[in-house]
């Protein structure tokens, strides 16, 4: 079963971004008879789910630590080139990993008013020229409706891509992970550095 999820099936994953304080973000990953998602709301708390079971509730805000203000400046600026050679060995490995993406379908839904009637027709009218020019494209959908009595802005945007093979994206997984705990390329310059000052 495990062979057959990692070489034939792919992952779907869906996001979905809504302006509502209790569910601010969702993405659900489904991978053959796997399905879990994680719930974000605007508060800061993420909600885990596996199916539709409710697995773990926790806080995503960073907490201050009492000692944030101690800052040790002994090593900072070391910290911070191998941040930087890290970044770059991230950079080196992005188009890589978006290319086992495969984009499935777009979708918009949005309610906006501007307060002012005609400044809310010349903006839905630009909005429906672009629904128009859409049309012949069934992986985008884009719905707008006009408030001209009071201002107001709610949208709903959501995206689907999947992972068609997944035993091709483990390998970059794992390169991502091993630069980000050895960073590497960064430590390899500082002995070099110190081998040629002796």
């Amino acid at each position: 079963i495990i062979a057959v999820h990692i070489f034939f099936l792919p992952v779907k994953i869906t996001g979905r971004l809504r302006s509502s304080i209790k569910d601010l973000l969702m993405v659900k990953i489904w991978w053959g008879l796997i399905g879990v998602s994680v719930s974000i709301s605007a508060g800061g708390i993420a909600t885990f789910y596996l199916y539709s079971i409710r697995v773990k509730e926790f806080s995503i805000t960073e907490r201050e630590d009492s000692s944030g203000d101690a800052v040790k400046e002994s090593g900072e600026e070391e910290k911070n080139d191998l941040e930087l050679e890290q970044l770059f060995s991230f950079i080196d490995q992005a188009p890589a990993f978006f290319s086992q993406f495969s984009f499935d379908r777009l979708r918009v839904d949005m309610r906006i008013g501007l307060g002012d009637p005609c400044d809310t027709g010349f903006v839905y009218g630009v909005l429906s020229a672009l629904k128009g020019l859409l049309y012949c494209q069934e992986r985008f959908e884009l719905n707008a409706v006009p408030v001209f009595e009071t201002e107001a802005f709610d949208i709903d945007i959501e995206a689907s891509f999947r992972i068609k093979r997944l035993w091709r994206f483990i390998p970059i997984i794992i390169r991502f992970i091993r630069i980000g705990r050895s960073g590497e390329p960064g430590r390899i310059r500082r002995k070099k550095k110190g081998a040629a000052s002796l």
